[in-house]
């Protein structure tokens, strides 16, 4: 919830809070009272649902912040029972794909907002429950039953490799107490390099704008994908 500019993963902290806090705020908005929280960890963004008459955290060990616990695909929710879904960083988590994209569809209502982030370039984390990395054709061939409303990537070319960077440098131990002036003029540096290429591609060029999408933004850190529910005959 507080990213900060001395912290190596502040370049994908940041873009992803943004985008969690605009979910909430749409949700609030459309009156989403029950919300379940896939993969929940530590619940990190509660407060931003607060609104919410249920906020319901999903994952696979009991701790003090889960409420439920059970696989992704194998939801213990009957059929539509919430009206909202947030995942962050867990679907490359998730063994069984196609059975947990099933469940997910079945346990949020018909229209119900789904916001979902995923990893495309990032070490193994996790092992060995690390199955996946996930482009933005991906994403949209694995939600398709889905309404698809926006697949956004989360950081540039090169602020991933500058967020790279700083993950390479946590593998030196107590790197978090000496090397914190090197995340940090990485962090601003990436935010600069975002902001120089996102200007250009935004020019009015229609060979910069391509670039900048086709190229700059081909390399993400994490993609957010946000869904609108859609039962149908496939349901």
């Amino acid at each position: 919830m507080h990213p900060r500019i001395w912290h190596w993963d502040y370049l994908g902290l940041r873009p992803l809070l943004r985008e969690v806090k605009g979910f909430s705020r749409t949700l609030r908005e459309e009156q989403a009272m029950r919300i379940l929280d896939l993969g929940c960890g530590v619940k990190p963004y509660t407060d931003l649902f607060s609104f919410a008459a249920q906020y319901t955290g999903f994952d696979v060990a009991l701790h003090e912040h889960v409420d439920v616990v059970g696989v992704n695909w194998d939801l213990p929710f009957a059929d539509d029972s919430y009206d909202a879904l947030l995942s962050t960083q867990v679907l490359e988590h998730t063994e069984k794909l196609p059975e947990t994209i099933a469940e997910i569809r079945r346990v949020v209502k018909d229209k119900g907002l789904i916001l979902i982030s995923a990893p495309m370039t990032f070490p193994e984390h996790d092992i060995p429950h690390d199955f996946w990395r996930f482009t933005r054709y991906g994403l949209r061939s694995l939600f398709q039953d889905f309404e698809i409303l926006a697949v956004k990537p989360q950081t540039g070319y090169l602020s991933t490799l500058l967020l790279l960077w700083n993950v390479f440098l946590c593998y030196i131990p107590g790197s978090q107490y000496f090397l914190w002036p090197f995340f940090i003029m990485h962090n601003l540096l990436a935010l600069g390099l975002d902001r120089l290429a996102s200007m250009a591609g935004t020019s009015g060029s229609a060979a910069l704008k391509d670039g900048y999408d086709r190229g700059y933004l081909a390399l993400p850190e994490s993609y957010v994908i946000l869904l609108r529910n859609r039962k149908g005959p496939k349901g």
